[in-house]
C-alpha cells in the first residue's frame, strides 16, 4: 500500500489493534468533521469513511483485510 492510499485504519485515525468501541468513536469524529452536510464537509471523504467503516466494523471483513495489510502493521 502506498503513502498515497492510506490504510483502513489510517482514514479513520486509529491503529490496526484497535477494539470495535474505540473504532465506533473514531468513525463516528471523522464522520462529525468530514460529513457532506456541514460548510467544510467534504463527501469523497465521507464515503471512504463510509467504506473503511462497513470493513473495520464486520469482524470477518476485518480479518480478510488483515491479512492483506499484514506486513504493514
Amino acid at each position: 500500500m502506498s503513502s498515497a492510499s492510506p490504510s483502513l485504519y489510517q482514514q479513520l485515525g486509529v491503529t490496526a489493534d484497535v477494539d470495535l468501541i474505540t473504532l465506533r468513536r473514531a468513525y463516528r469524529r471523522r464522520a462529525l468533521e468530514c460529513h457532506p452536510d456541514r460548510t467544510d464537509g467534504d463527501a469523497h471523504v465521507m464515503a471512504a469513511l463510509n467504506a473503511a467503516w462497513a470493513v473495520l466494523s464486520d469482524p470477518n471483513r476485518r480479518a480478510a483485510y488483515d491479512r492483506t495489510i499484514a506486513p504493514l502493521k
